[in-house]
């Protein structure tokens, strides 16, 4: 290259090169500060939100009516621009933000400008609120969002206000996204799966306080991993909601498919496997589902069980019942550690006081219990237990929710544990006899 060609161009370069330095290095230009939302010290409506028994809500632009309606024992319904049951989350949050904060009396200004620039000649929403005790029926229009987004112009009842975004959007919401899209719509409350194949074995799962349990086809606490997947079961939801009722012969095809029953509260609700798609009895809609979350009943039952006889947590037991026979001894844990009949029992190595011999056994059983692996089980012999145990987490160790077990000893003297009820045993290696007979030595009668 000629050499003053290369000099002028080093020179560009190098003026270039200062000036996008200096560029970079110039403050940025500020940026406009948006004021934060400014709520009102008043909610927007007055009384509580279990006053509001109807929801209607217009869409002028698109001549469409949403109407949720409160049911007898407080769920939601809705009833317009079809039936069905409505998203319990969605509702709440609506009469929680309707009861809220979230608004602003509107400016001076807007009481001179013409209904239509703000968006209320006519609104783009309507929405009534009809009340339990049969007053007036609230009026709330919505009209166009101001500038920053923060509010829409809106009238209550009339009155000209700013309402916060966020109760403007969510009654905005189209039918489908008022629906409610679980397939069990109270999971909490099941304490019980019934599957019911056309063929083949099926099985029965039940929930024991916290935890889940096989029934049948064999009784045993669940794994961590099928626990797992009856979490996600209970939990489905579905993307797509059909807007016309389940076809006739969708129905007869439903009789014939496999099921599943589900049990809560004293209700009892059948779930039709279609393909890639259920039915639920109380619910006139195909929810299109991942089939895939009904694979737990078709698992080895083997495969489902727990490592561990029985599963619980041994820090929520805070009592138990030891015994043989007619003889029950009950001891309560307390904060001062472990008490019987005779008050609290001291640690060995208390630093002031002789130390109980009989104190390390109960936590002992406790943890001893929560271990016992589930392997080599045997047969449950056909002759009475050789002693029992009651883990609660109640401070009285009732039957209801508590962990039973009772052994029987070998030639060996060595205990075989299992379940109340349970049809096999597994061998431990806690001294449970002895454990036993120096408590009954002890306690030789029932406080």
């Amino acid at each position: 290259m000629n050499p003053t060609r290369l000099l002028i161009l080093i020179v560009f370069l190098s003026l270039a090169a200062a000036a996008v330095w200096k560029f970079s290095s110039q403050p940025a230009p500020p940026v406009e500060e948006v004021p934060p939302v400014q709520v009102s010290e008043d909610p927007l409506l007055d009384g509580n939100p279990d006053d509001i028994q109807r929801i209607t809500i217009h869409h002028t632009n698109v001549e469409r009516m949403v109407r949720l309606v409160r049911g007898e024992f407080g769920e939601w319904k809705m009833t317009e621009p079809l039936v069905d049951f409505a998203e319990p989350s969605v509702v709440r949050s609506a009469l929680s933000l309707l009861y809220g904060k979230q608004w602003k009396p509107a400016p001076e200004g807007w009481q001179q400008r013409p209904a239509a620039d703000l968006g209320l000649d006519p609104p783009s929403l309507t929405v009534e609120l009809d009340l339990k005790n049969g007053g007036p029926t609230r009026v709330l229009e919505i009209g166009v969002a101001t500038l920053n987004r923060n509010f829409y112009a809106a009238r209550l009842d009339g009155r000209l206000i700013r309402l916060g975004a966020a109760l403007g959007g969510l009654l905005a919401r189209k039918p489908d996204q008022w629906r409610d899209r679980r397939m069990i719509r109270t999971p909490m409350a099941v304490h019980r799966l019934e599957f019911k194949p056309q063929q083949g074995t099926g099985m029965v799962l039940v929930r024991k306080g916290d935890l889940w349990y096989m029934e049948r086809p064999l009784k045993a606490p669940l794994s961590p991993l099928a626990r797992s997947a009856v979490a996600r079961l209970l939990g489905a939801r579905t993307e797509i909601l059909a807007e016309e009722v389940i076809r006739p012969e969708m129905v007869k095809a439903a009789q014939s498919s496999d099921k599943l029953w589900v049990y809560a509260r004293g209700e009892k609700r059948v779930i039709s496997f279609l393909s890639g798609a259920v039915y639920v009895s109380d619910r006139p809609y195909v929810l299109p589902l991942p089939m895939e979350i009904f694979d737990l009943f078709r698992q080895d039952p083997e495969k489902l069980r727990s490592p561990f006889l029985v599963d619980f947590e041994p820090r929520h037991i805070a009592s138990l019942m030891l015994g043989q026979g007619e003889r029950e001894m009950v001891f309560r844990r307390r904060a001062a550690g472990w008490s019987g009949p005779g008050g609290v029992f001291l640690p060995e190595d208390h630093p002031q006081q002789p130390g109980d011999p009989l104190e390390p056994i109960f936590g002992q059983l406790v943890e001893g219990a929560a271990t016992l692996k589930f392997e080599n089980p045997q047969a449950v012999p056909d002759r009475p237990a050789d002693g029992f145990l009651r883990l609660s987490k109640s401070a009285n160790p009732i039957e209801r929710g508590s962990v039973q077990l009772q052994w029987w000893l070998d030639a060996e003297g060595r205990p075989w544990v299992a379940e109340l009820g349970g049809e096999v045993m597994v061998a431990s290696d806690m001294p449970l006899d002895a454990w036993l007979q120096r408590c009954l030595l002890r306690f030789p009668q029932q406080p």
